[in-house]
């Protein structure tokens, strides 16, 4: 099973109420945290651009500052990706 499908299935989990079920091999937020892992600085200011989020809450989470944010920050950063990869 891809990253991609695994990152569907956690955010139906998210959706549908059941945050305690997420067990998959990589859940939401991992999948937003290796992506993150892979964006330079100039990246980061796109991405905040580009999703809404402001670029010290992305800078935050990229540097494990942050460990739990909102459920609608990863959620628009999952659909960022998960549209970016479906159209590589």
């Amino acid at each position: 099973m891809s990253e991609l499908s695994l990152a569907r299935q956690a955010i139906w989990r998210l959706h549908s109420g059941d945050i305690s079920l997420i067990k998959s091999d990589m859940d939401l937020f991992q999948f937003v945290l290796d992506r993150l892992d892979r964006e330079e600085e100039r990246s980061l200011q796109q991405l905040a651009r580009d999703t809404g989020v402001p670029y010290s809450t992305l800078r935050y989470i990229k540097e494990r500052k942050t460990r739990s944010p909102r459920f609608e920050t990863v959620r628009k950063l999952a659909d960022h990706y998960e549209a970016r990869e479906a159209t590589a």
